[in-house]
């Protein structure tokens, strides 16, 4: 945990974006590389608690699947790319945005992948009965 903790206390040092990108993405990775078990741990909570979260509102649970842990890391780095991009800094306060997003954007995802399945040509013309008059 201590390469975020110097991330956070030593961001001052990067004179620019550019640079203030470079070092979030390699303190993040190191981090997610060093302590696997703390941050593999943290997603499959976040998972479960998405998942429940779906289930309470009746959502079809054949359509979930888990964000993966490959899939969450480089979702951190990209988002913390762009937030850099659009307000040419980041606070440690701006990650729990950053976390809301990476939720936000899988459950999208989910739902968009279900409506597709359910409501794709095939499954459509597999409902359709037909009638003899």
């Amino acid at each position: 945990m201590s390469e975020i903790t110097d991330f956070w206390k030593n961001k001052s040092f990067f004179l620019n974006k550019e640079a203030l990108i470079v070092g979030a993405r390699e303190h993040y990775t190191e981090d997610f590389i060093a302590n696997f078990a703390k941050w593999k741990n943290n997603l499959n909570e976040l998972n479960r608690t998405m998942k429940e979260y779906l289930i309470s509102v009746d959502f079809e649970i054949e359509y979930w699947y888990d964000l993966k842990y490959d899939d969450f890391c480089k979702k951190i780095n990209d988002n913390i790319e762009q937030w850099i991009k659009s307000n040419n800094d980041i606070e440690s306060k701006d990650m729990e945005i950053i976390v809301q997003y990476i939720i936000d954007d899988h459950i999208d995802n989910i739902l968009l992948s279900m409506n597709e399945k359910k409501y794709s040509l095939s499954s459509l013309l597999q409902s359709i009965k037909i009638v003899k008059f």
